[in-house]
């Protein structure tokens, strides 16, 4: 597909960074940071479902950001054994933990 075709101005660019980028062997050209959840995760949604992933990430009315250890050692704080953490999508934690018996 063509520069025009996809709605990119030419004019705008010169002919030096294109022939720049097309010398960039596929190898060294790097995907976004996220590109394999939105592949496989996010793009398979629907799209009202996309929508409300979306905003709730991006407008959220409260959040908190916690590292690894915070995160385990909330549910340890709280009394939960056997606490295990999961790197979800590669960027962010999911922690499960169990009550002791009574």
């Amino acid at each position: 597909m063509g520069l025009e075709a996809r709605g990119i101005d030419r004019g705008r660019i010169s002919e030096k960074t294109l022939n720049r980028a097309r010398r960039i062997p596929s190898s060294r050209k790097r995907s976004l940071p996220t590109a394999a959840y939105m592949r496989d995760v996010f793009f398979r949604f629907d799209r009202k479902t996309r929508r409300l992933v979306l905003y709730d990430q991006l407008n959220p009315t409260d959040a908190k950001y916690y590292v690894a250890a915070e995160a385990s050692a909330l549910l340890e704080r709280a009394g939960f054994i056997d606490v295990k953490l999961y790197h979800r999508h590669y960027y962010s934690w999911a922690v499960t933990g169990r009550r002791p018996s009574a």
